[in-house]
């Protein structure tokens, strides 16, 4: 349970034994489809505060990226992909409307009429396969609500910064020439993100000591 959430969550781990077995068959369903949306679903929305000001400790940057790290070092032990978008886009796709076939003919066709299985693949590993696919269901839920946290706190550390240098910048700009130490050098090397409204994306060039 987290602060910002009120929700029902069914796990998904709990999926994957059940899911090579054909009366767990559709509970594996329910849970693979069902249960990142009741993640969400009860999902408060909450207003931007009026203040940040919220920092994390060195050890806490590092657990969070060792967490994230541990991720892709995990799966490089079992095996290293990195596919090109043209690659990615020939994949034949699973989403939610197939997924049910696709573990039926694993969990129960395959079963109950070995002779027509293709033999370009072996059932073994499309066995391992189903319980791959249905254990990185509940790992993404996780990995997406991390990222949606990471990336709006990011953006909220954002919007005050820029806040911050807004004022300043006005109030550089107010006193330019009119002898107020700095209100010079900031104006000058701040104009190129302010003017206009403008040029965000562009470093400026850093004020001389």
């Amino acid at each position: 349970h987290s602060k910002s959430y009120d929700y029902v969550l069914v796990s998904t781990t709990e999926c994957t034994p059940l899911c090579v077995g054909k009366g767990a068959l559709n509970y594996a369903f329910f849970c693979f489809i069902f249960a990142p949306h009741f993640l969400t679903q009860n999902q408060f929305i909450m207003p931007v505060p009026l203040k940040l000001g919220v920092q994390f400790t060195p050890a806490e940057i590092t657990a969070m990226s060792d967490a994230a790290k541990l991720i892709a070092d995990t799966i490089n032990t079992k095996i290293v992909l990195n596919l090109s978008t043209d690659e990615r886009q020939s994949l034949s796709k699973v989403a939610d409307n197939r997924f049910t076939y696709v573990a039926r003919s694993v969990a129960e066709y395959a079963v109950d009429f070995p002779a027509l299985n293709g033999i370009g693949y072996a059932l073994a590993d499309a066995n391992n396969d189903l319980n791959t696919y249905t254990n990185l269901s509940s790992v993404l839920t996780l990995i997406t609500e991390a990222n949606e946290r990471v990336t709006e706190l990011q953006m909220v550390a954002g919007h005050f910064l820029f806040d911050f240098a807004t004022d300043q910048y006005a109030n550089a700009e107010r006193y330019k020439g009119k002898n107020v130490v700095g209100a010079d050098t900031v104006y000058n090397a701040q104009k190129e993100m302010f003017a206009g409204q403008g040029n965000q994306g562009n470093t400026p060039t850093p004020p001389t000591p």
